[in-house]
């Protein structure tokens, strides 16, 4: 499956609010794989500051607009409205992730190294965050050894 069938496909599912089927087939090939916890966010709780931070990795240079049911997003070089990409929605960031996407499937844009680097940040980030969970849990599980020992 080519990215833009992939994308159209995530869109159409995005539109009709089947998350749960997003949820059981996350597609590589939209290339958005690691924004899955930020789609995860948009479209559960409907958070703006998950939308907010997917307009910032996969659209660096684009500016947004948003109102209580309509969000457009438009290269910064030209945001007439006529430019944009527009997307609807009861909830304002599943809106701003529909204009995201519509525009992410025009643009067919490949990783830039804005992309990369939120990537890696991103991964960095997890893997930090992984580590210092597992490290807080041996604490903890040898802290509870210590006291059936010391009992």
């Amino acid at each position: 499956m080519r990215r833009k069938d992939a994308l159209q496909e995530l869109l159409a599912k995005v539109d009709a609010d089947r998350w749960s089927t997003i949820r059981d087939e996350p597609s590589a090939e939209t290339g958005l794989l690691i924004y899955w916890e930020q789609f995860d966010l948009i479209m559960s709780e409907g958070s703006l500051d998950a939308a907010l931070a997917l307009h910032n990795a996969v659209l660096p240079g684009f500016l947004w607009k948003l109102d209580c049911s309509n969000a457009t997003v438009y290269p910064l070089k030209a945001p007439d409205t006529g430019s944009g990409f527009y997307g609807m929605s009861d909830s304002p960031a599943r809106a701003w992730l529909c204009a995201i996407l519509k525009a992410l499937i025009a643009l067919q844009h490949p990783m830039t190294n804005v992309e990369r680097n939120a990537l890696a940040g991103a991964l960095t980030a997890i893997v930090k965050r992984n580590a210092l969970a597992h490290a807080e849990w041996m604490v903890d599980y040898r802290r509870d050894l210590q006291m059936e020992d010391d009992r």
